[in-house]
């Protein structure tokens, strides 16, 4: 009897019990007929399976379709997370309009039993209450006497009664209008969310659609983009494996903080809007990097550690129709001046950057070593006075990385100039 009866109860949950999004997949198909709750619910599982699917993923990029599958894995992601906070929204939303009529019922209520209560002073006041004893001498008989006391204690039961309603009322009205704010915040921070997720998602799209460009979907074209920026990678490290005095002595010299020391290469192309790649460079720009030696060992510095406060333009993001904006952060709380000249055009931050977060070149590095910056000018600039040296990276593919590099007077800092043309 009692194995029929567990029996029972298992069918019954398993026909009653809301069907939990059977491990939920990474799709973006709805199931009909959920409430938002339950869309919120269901998005969440989604974006679940989305991150595992992508966990899964992460690091088998060494295929063309590979690489394509993952950027398809973040994007089904972040729109799921898209659905999944506008599901959250939706519902706080309907929340917060319950708990406007809610609050406005309060309202009524509270200041009906005001109404009440001022009424019921006033009634007192012209009445004004005799004492007992008055009671006692101005009555007819002993009935008559406990009859009004009786009836007196009942009305002062009554307003202290009405007194209570009122303080629940305001208690409850303060505790509802405290979550009612609550709520409103939370779908402020939830919007906020949304634009932020919306961003995200353009720049995967970006990300895609420029991998697609970039290889023209053949994996040859691929390889050969991977091998490119593996190949810069390899060139700056091996770059700033060394101090900077220990680069060719040919050609070093003193240098002044401020003095022109090298140009930019393409720069002058990259102004006209043309191709202006060079040696392990996309692009015209001047990859800054900033070392310390500590036991003889250099080691890389944020560079916005060192560098002042400057007109800047932030193009470190790139959204789904082209447009740049702020992917990185941007916040220098230095002394020195510039490499190049301002208003500078930051392409790339230190660190994990947005690029390493949101595009392909996170296959080949998660930690971006200096800034990627451009000015309005070719000309680079000594940050501090020092020794001057230039030297260049050969790489496998007989690429000639031209850098120079400054080794600070009275410190153990160094910087490198990439991407550069000696002065």
């Amino acid at each position: 009897m009692k194995l029929r009866a567990i029996l029972f109860c298992f069918l019954l949950s398993f026909f009653w019990l809301p069907a939990k999004a059977l491990a939920a997949e990474c799709t973006d198909t709805v199931p009909p007929n959920l409430s938002s709750d339950q869309l919120y619910q269901y998005w969440t599982e989604v974006a679940t399976a989305c991150q595992q699917k992508l966990d899964e993923n992460k690091g088998q990029q060494n295929t063309l379709k590979a690489a394509l599958g993952v950027i398809n894995s973040k994007i089904r992601l972040i729109q799921a997370q898209i659905k999944q906070t506008t599901a959250q929204i939706v519902s706080l939303e309907k929340d917060v309009a319950t708990l406007s009529t809610v609050l406005t019922d309060l309202d009524k209520t509270l200041a009906e039993l005001t109404k009440i209560y001022l009424a019921r002073v006033r009634e007192s006041y012209l009445r004004r209450d005799p004492a007992p004893l008055t009671l006692f001498f101005s009555s007819d008989s002993f009935a008559k006497f406990f009859t009004r006391i009786r009836y007196l204690s009942v009305v002062k039961a009554r307003d202290q009664l009405i007194l209570s309603e009122m303080e629940t009322a305001r208690l409850n009205y303060d505790a509802q209008k405290n979550v009612k704010i609550r709520k409103q915040q939370e779908v402020e921070e939830l919007k906020t969310r949304l634009t932020n997720q919306q961003v995200n998602l353009a720049a995967q799209q970006r990300s895609k659609n420029d991998l697609l460009i970039q290889t023209r979907n053949d994996e040859t074209r691929y390889q050969r983009l991977l091998a490119q920026v593996q190949e810069e990678l390899n060139a700056i490290n091996a770059i700033i494996a060394r101090p900077c005095n220990e680069s060719k002595e040919e050609g070093s010299r003193d240098v002044s903080k401020g003095e022109v020391i090298a140009k930019i290469i393409g720069y002058d192309l990259w102004k006209q809007g043309k191709n202006s790649s060079s040696c392990n460079s996309g692009g015209a720009h001047l990859h800054f990097i900033v070392t310390e030696r500590i036991a003889d060992k250099p080691i890389v510095r944020n560079p916005f550690g060192f560098l002042k406060q400057v007109d800047y333009h932030n193009c470190s993001g790139v959204d789904g129709i082209g447009n740049c904006f702020a992917g990185d952060l941007f916040n220098p709380t230095g002394s020195w001046e510039w490499p190049i000249d301002p208003a500078i055009t930051l392409n790339q931050g230190y660190g994990y950057t947005w690029a390493v977060k949101y595009t392909w070149v996170g296959k080949i590095y998660d930690f971006h070593n200096g800034v990627d910056i451009i000015g309005t000018s070719d000309n680079v600039r000594a940050v501090q006075s020092g020794r001057l040296y230039r030297d260049a990276y050969i790489g496998s593919d007989n690429c000639s990385l031209q850098y120079v590099c400054v080794d600070h007077k009275d410190n153990d800092v160094d910087t490198f100039y990439l991407h550069v043309n000696y002065n």
